[in-house]
């Protein structure tokens, strides 16, 4: 399946009205790395979204309200990525996991 890449958006009304099972945003702070998240899922999700930048990482703010509607912060490693790779490698590790076979 091709992921969707939505139009621009508030940032506050989009994660509220976001309505995938799995909900991602990437995080430059301390946040649990994308794989030890996924780990933890136990059944593979209809959806998902993940969400990435803008340069510079998230406001505090953004975070919490992001948590709130139920977005779980994630880490891609100890570098911060520039928002064009770190939406690539995102989905490359996401989309990995999901044709990964079940066990």
């Amino acid at each position: 399946v091709v992921p969707e890449v939505c139009a621009p958006a508030a940032f506050e009304a989009f994660v509220q009205t976001d309505e995938a099972e799995l909900r991602l945003i990437g995080s430059t702070g301390d946040a649990p790395a994308l794989w030890r998240i996924l780990a933890g899922v136990p059944d593979r999700p209809g959806a998902a979204t993940m969400v990435v930048g803008p340069a510079g990482g998230f406001s505090l703010r953004e975070m919490e309200c992001a948590r709130q509607a139920g977005f779980a912060p994630v880490s891609l490693g100890p570098h911060v990525l520039r928002v064009e790779t770190a939406a690539v490698a995102m989905l490359a590790v996401v989309t990995a996991w999901l044709d990964a076979p079940t066990h």
